[in-house]
């Protein structure tokens, strides 16, 4: 059963788990805490400094492409930096499709307090309870939530990593995944969690495991799952799994993918092509030297996991982060509600569902995330906790720091 009344108080605090009517629109628009609203200008030249000072070897030079969204007052401002491959002499764009790593779990960590607050499942339920395997040495306590909250005392990354647990099926990955639960030693301890005070790490495995139990409680896959509740819900249509990301006109003749097939399909060299086309190639840094690195597919592995595997641009991810402010005031009650609880912290270092707790270097509070793509691609966002100011940041180099130049933006109009 679940215990409503905690979260009923806090969401009321919030100014939103009090509403009754469902389909009541509910708008936070409201003046910033500014003696004048930025322009556009002055929004510009925060942002070109910032990026500038980031890293002054690469950015706006070649070797590097980098798109940022702000939104203020609910206005979205995009800009864009580099070329997409070196020597391109093309400047990415609002489509340029970059691997967005772990901001994928900003949609893992939503999706969870949405189908709690849906009743499709608990939170709190065991996390034996969806699964079938007999899970020993104190796993068999850990709950959904305690997935969610990176407290579920798993290791960062799984036993064998995503490479060598594909099997190039989804069911097989699946299973590989669930199995490695099983798996207690020296360097995968089996912890056992006890309630919000420990342990805490933060863990792409968990996540892998959350989102598997997510869509199997919805009988579905993960990539249908989250293109169903997530992405087609707010107009994402250029974010997803590379396979479904791969445009259909260029299939071989006879062959058809939707979504859910997983990579199963056999694609002609155009396809590759095609995705490789509108990708921002990522790079790594040798003696100092921007490379290109691989194929220019990235790091991204055939297992579609919720914590790190997915792909968009700044258009789709400004259209996230948009809904996650209520920037355009257009968010239902219901909708309020579930982001509420996602974005609320625990109580010991301020972690949520979402992303972290933490502040500008003014002091004022946020709500940040960043994605890691080892070499590759860097990805940031972060938010004022009223919900106001907001900024994505993508990028494919390595050395940029993506988290701290959307912090670094949202101080420069907050502070």
């Amino acid at each position: 059963m679940k215990n409503f009344m905690p979260v009923w108080f806090a969401l009321c605090s919030l100014g939103v788990g009090c509403v009754t009517q469902e389909d009541e629109r509910v708008s936070t628009q409201t003046q910033l805490g500014l003696g004048n609203n930025p322009t556009e200008a002055q929004i510009k030249a925060l942002v070109d400094g910032v990026v500038g000072n980031a890293d002054p070897q690469a950015v706006p030079r070649r070797h590097v492409a980098l798109s940022v969204v702000v939104i203020v007052n609910g206005t979205k401002h995009f800009y864009h930096y580099g070329e997409t491959y070196d020597g391109s002499g093309v400047a990415p764009n609002n489509d340029t499709i970059y691997q967005i790593a772990s901001l994928s779990k900003t949609f893992t960590g939503t999706m969870l307090s949405k189908l709690h607050w849906d009743n499709k499942l608990d939170w709190h339920d065991l996390l034996t309870d969806h699964i079938s395997q007999n899970l020993t040495g104190g796993r068999q306590q850990i709950t959904l939530r305690h997935l969610g909250l990176h407290e579920a005392g798993l290791t960062k990354d799984n036993p064998g990593s995503n490479a060598s647990n594909s099997t190039g099926t989804y069911v097989g990955d699946m299973n590989k995944l669930k199995d490695s639960l099983l798996v207690c030693n020296t360097t995968f301890p089996c912890i056992p969690p006890d309630g919000d005070e420990l342990p805490h790490h933060y863990s792409n495995w968990g996540y892998q495991v959350l989102s598997a139990v997510l869509a199997d409680s919805m009988t579905t896959t993960v990539p249908v799952l989250y293109k169903k509740d997530i992405f087609a819900p707010r107009g994402m249509t250029s974010t997803g799994y590379k396979d479904g990301l791969v445009e259909t006109s260029c299939l071989a003749s006879g062959t058809h993918c939707t979504f859910s097939d997983y990579g199963n399909c056999t694609y002609v060299a155009a396809c590759h092509y095609s995705f490789n086309h509108r990708v921002a190639p990522g790079y790594h840094r040798t003696s100092g030297v921007a490379v290109l690195s691989g194929d220019g597919q990235g790091t991204d592995k055939p297992a579609a996991f919720g914590s790190g595997t997915v792909w968009s641009t700044t258009s789709d991810m400004a259209k996230w982060l948009a809904f996650q402010m209520n920037a355009e005031g257009t968010n239902t009650a219901t909708e309020e509600r579930y982001l509420a609880s996602a974005q609320l912290p625990r109580t010991v270092d301020g972690v949520s569902f979402f992303s972290d707790h933490a502040t500008t270097a003014g002091g004022s509070p946020i709500l940040i995330k960043s994605g890691d793509s080892p070499d590759q691609y860097k990805s940031g966002l972060a938010f004022t906790e009223d919900r106001k100011v907001g900024v994505v940041v993508l990028s494919n180099f390595d050395p940029v720091s993506a988290k701290e130049i959307a912090r670094s933006i949202v101080g420069g109009i907050v502070d």
